[in-house]
């Protein structure tokens, strides 16, 4: 692991059992996570932390992940971070082929933790030699 690769994972998911888990999981693999449950306010936290990546559950109480990614994406001090979906109302295969609007990546529930952790290696990986 390179020691100045930024693993900053944002995440915002409000099944708090899901949050346990990639709050309990990825700082096992050495990244820093920075959960909400609402994402209120993250496009500020986006823009001051920037994260290595962003994911959101698509399905949140508050605004949803398409409207959160809307709202990064056009926050002034927006970094380049991608923007990732989780969600079960997302079909993996139709992810796989055609994404969800706004998003750069896409992921059905239950995610696989190998294959999360796997994408977000070679993110890590990838920015490590950028």
């Amino acid at each position: 692991m390179n020691s100045v690769t930024n693993r900053k994972v944002v995440i915002v998911e409000d099944d708090r059992n899901c949050l346990k888990l990639y709050s309990e999981i990825l700082p096992e693999f050495g990244f820093d996570v920075i959960s909400s449950v609402d994402g209120q306010d993250i496009e500020n936290v986006i823009a001051r932390e920037r994260p290595l990546v962003a994911i959101f559950d698509l399905d949140l109480p508050v605004r949803s992940g398409q409207e959160l990614a809307a709202a990064v994406r056009s926050h002034p001090a927006q970094p380049s971070a991608p923007l990732w979906v989780v969600s079960a109302s997302i079909d993996q295969r139709q992810a796989e082929r055609h994404g969800v609007e706004g998003f750069d990546r896409a992921y059905a529930k239950p995610v696989s933790v190998r294959r999360l952790l796997s994408d977000l290696e070679a993110l890590a990986s990838e920015a490590g030699r950028a």
